[in-house]
């Protein structure tokens, strides 16, 4: 019995001799007044392999659902905090170089877990665009406001002191498995649902 998989193996494949402008089931040259002998066609074609192939190469998963995030908790438990305050990404990058883990852990995994408990919220700026900031619950809890400048200006930077980086990290590992149980969508369910 043919596998998921091997099914979008054999659909790139397809993909890719059409867009090289090929009988995907003979392997013959497409006639140049062939529907499928399109240049458009092809690109088109050609984008739908290299999709197939991220999925296939994602293990059947589609998209971003099938990422999977992983933390050494034991790894991280000693991680040396930032004297200063410092920004998410940052914070991020040094637990996730900690815990050896090749997979950066998203911002936004954490200021949206934040803001569900209230130490973060939305705010709209003067350009019309939405920024998190810091509640006085936030403020307590370690994450400040600083003014800054920039390229393109004033901004206000979101900071996290040495005690909001423990919060984080002490939370880490259950809002890893928060997202891989919320992120995790095999192929097959992806199908059965586009079925009914």
């Amino acid at each position: 019995m043919i596998t998921e998989l091997q099914k979008l193996q054999r659909a790139k494949t397809f993909m890719d001799k059409l867009a090289e402008g090929l009988d995907p089931v003979t392997g013959e040259e497409l006639p140049n007044d062939s529907v499928l002998n399109n240049v458009k066609l092809s690109r088109c074609f050609s984008y739908v392999a290299d999709v197939l192939r991220r999925v296939i190469e994602n293990g059947g998963s589609v998209g971003r659902k099938g990422r999977q995030l992983s933390i050494d908790t034991e790894k991280i438990k000693d991680y040396a905090f930032s004297d200063v305050p410092i920004g998410i990404i940052v914070f991020l990058k040094g637990v996730s170089q900690a815990a050896g883990s090749a997979a950066q852990i998203p911002a936004t995994l954490v200021t949206g877990w934040l803001e569900e408990i209230g130490l973060l919220e939305k705010r709209q700026k003067a350009d019309g665009k939405t920024a998190r900031v810091p509640t006085s619950k936030g403020l307590d809890a370690g994450i400040l406001l600083e003014e800054r400048t920039g390229l393109n200006g004033a901004y206000q930077a979101v900071l996290y002191s040495p005690k909001a980086q423990k919060f984080i990290l002490d939370n880490l590992g259950s809002l890893v498995n928060k997202w891989n149980e919320e992120h995790a969508e095999p192929l097959a369910d992806t199908k059965s649902r586009a079925e009914s």
